[in-house]
C-alpha cells in the first residue's frame, strides 16, 4: 500500500474572475519532460490541518496572507507518482480564496518550486475551458465555475 500524502490546493480567484495557475515542468528525474498547469498548494507538514496548510502554502507560493481559507469545496484521492519515483496515495482538499489584485510573489518559493514552475498565469473561465494543455485536476474548470458562483465580487 503506498504512503498517504495529504495536500491542500487553493483556487485563488481575482476580482477580475480569473484563476491563478502555475505551469509545472520537470526537467529531470522520474517526471522529466512532463508539463501541466496546477493550482497553488502543497503537502501538509506534521500534524498540520488541511486549512492551516492551505493558508501557509498560499502565503509561501503567492505572498497572500489570509487568516482563513473557508470551507473545502472538493476532496480527491488518487495514485500519484512523485518526482523521486515514489508512488503515493494523494489526498487533496481544495479551498477557494478571493484576491483583490492579480499579484503573485515568488519571494518565498523553495528551490524545488523555482526549478519546476516555468510560468505563472491568471486564467479566465473561457481560457481554462478552451485550453488543450494538461490542467490538474482534470475537473478544474468545474471547480472554478463553482468558485465563481460563490464569489463575493459583483459580476460585470
Amino acid at each position: 500500500m503506498p504512503r498517504r500524502r495529504s495536500a491542500s490546493r487553493i483556487l485563488l480567484v481575482s476580482s477580475s474572475h480569473r484563476l491563478l495557475l502555475f505551469k509545472i515542468h520537470y526537467k529531470a528525474g522520474a517526471l522529466a519532460g512532463r508539463s501541466y498547469w496546477a493550482t497553488p498548494g502543497g503537502g501538509l507538514r506534521g500534524d498540520e490541518s488541511f486549512e492551516a496548510a492551505a493558508a501557509r502554502e498560499l502565503y509561501e507560493e503567492t505572498g497572500l496572507d489570509v487568516q482563513s481559507v473557508g470551507r473545502c469545496i472538493a476532496r480527491k484521492e488518487f495514485l500519484w507518482k512523485m518526482p523521486d519515483e515514489e508512488h503515493v496515495l494523494a489526498v487533496e482538499k481544495y479551498y477557494v480564496v478571493y484576491a483583490c489584485a492579480e499579484h503573485c510573489s515568488t519571494a518565498r518559493w523553495s528551490a524545488q518550486e523555482r526549478d519546476v514552475v516555468c510560468e505563472i498565469r491568471w486564467w479566465s473561465e473561457n481560457e481554462l475551458m478552451a485550453s488543450t494543455e494538461e490542467i490538474l485536476p482534470p475537473d478544474l474548470p468545474i471547480l472554478f465555475g463553482k468558485a465563481l458562483l460563490m464569489s463575493p465580487y459583483q459580476s460585470g
